[in-house]
């Protein structure tokens, strides 16, 4: 903001002036502080956003375990399997056609096996995939704000700066008025008096 006061009759600034500029930058500095506190706001939002999205992440990861669990559970059904499988294959001939029908139970022993195979790795690289963007855009979003924080921190300083310098100026330009116009003046008043009162 320039200044431009208006000088007195008797010397100094305007004290109209330098009140109206006074208040103008008050005024400013106002403006400026609710825009920043509307953008801490802002801030707050996102950072709650990303609370929200690392809970999401927390809740995955507790799913995965319990799949994990599940998986668990379903190797431990498949070892029972296999060990009554091993011990079915040892009896004699009588029982071949009884061993018959449990092959096609060792068969799809195995397709469970495979499949909990497949699950296990898709479920892996599902949390890996998640796990991996979750990461980067909370970065991504760290790194923004960091840059703005230090944008705005710089604007900030030079602004509170600028504005300093522009109230010590007035506080000096208010500090330097001369007065002794009224001085002079009084003196010029009484003289007058004087004179008037030599005529009489």
């Amino acid at each position: 903001m320039t200044t431009n006061f208006k000088t007195c009759m008797f010397g100094g600034f305007d004290r109209e002036d330098v009140i109206h500029y006074i208040e103008q930058s008050a005024q400013e500095s106002r403006e400026q502080i609710e825009a920043l506190q509307a953008e801490n706001s802002k801030l707050k939002d996102e950072h709650k956003q990303m609370e929200q999205a690392l809970q999401t992440l927390r809740t995955h990861v507790k799913q995965r375990k319990q799949e994990e669990e599940s998986l668990k559970a379903l190797q431990s059904q498949l070892r029972e399997a296999q060990s009554q499988l091993t011990g079915l294959t040892a009896q004699n001939s009588a029982l071949r056609r009884e061993n018959e029908s449990l092959r096609a139970a060792a068969s799809e022993c195995a397709r469970l096996k495979e499949r909990i195979a497949d699950i296990e790795i898709n479920a892996h690289r599902r949390t890996e995939e998640f796990r991996a963007a979750a990461i980067e855009k909370l970065q991504r979003s760290i790194n923004a704000q960091r840059a703005w924080c230090q944008v705005q921190r710089g604007q900030y300083t030079a602004m509170n700066e600028s504005l300093l310098q522009e109230l010590r100026n007035a506080q000096e330009s208010l500090e330097s008025c001369d007065f002794s116009g009224f001085d002079r003046m009084m003196e010029a008043m009484q003289q007058l008096a004087d004179e008037l009162k030599s005529e009489e």
